[in-house]
């Protein structure tokens, strides 16, 4: 779709505009906390956060994913999603094998996630799915 052809849909159509706002409005939020978790919260908490926000999103107990690109996610060094990783398998928390990442314990993980993952969950319910997550 083109920027003209977007801005004439959401000109004519309030609900595309309020759709579209509330997206915005939830993006910033959500670019705001990562920032803020980047800087005061421990890289496992981070990775637990993101873990249960992947979780949620594909509603699956096994992750296809690399520690390669968990690490651009989360803006760190590939070794310190590796230890992270360690860290929660030797807690019975995942399993992981190269592109595989199977979440065992989700309490578990909530209990290790900093409070990020709490935020983003009401700010998502608040403006995008309120039946979300779905567990």
């Amino acid at each position: 779709m083109t920027g003209d052809a977007l801005k004439a849909e959401v000109r004519d159509n309030s609900q595309w505009s309020g759709v579209l706002l509330h997206y915005l409005q939830f993006l910033l939020v959500n670019v705001s906390q990562v920032a803020g978790c980047n800087c005061f919260h421990s890289l496992e908490s981070h990775f637990c956060a993101w873990l249960l926000t992947l979780q949620d999103r594909v509603k699956a107990d096994v992750l296809e994913i690399t520690h390669d690109v968990f690490a651009k996610m989360l803006g760190v060094r590939r070794v310190g999603i590796t230890q992270a990783a360690r860290k929660l398998q030797a807690a019975g928390l995942i399993r992981y094998r190269w592109g595989k990442l199977a979440i065992l314990d989700r309490q578990g993980l909530k209990a290790r996630a900093c409070v990020c993952y709490q935020q983003h969950t009401r700010a998502y319910q608040r403006l995008i799915d309120p039946s979300w997550p779905y567990d």
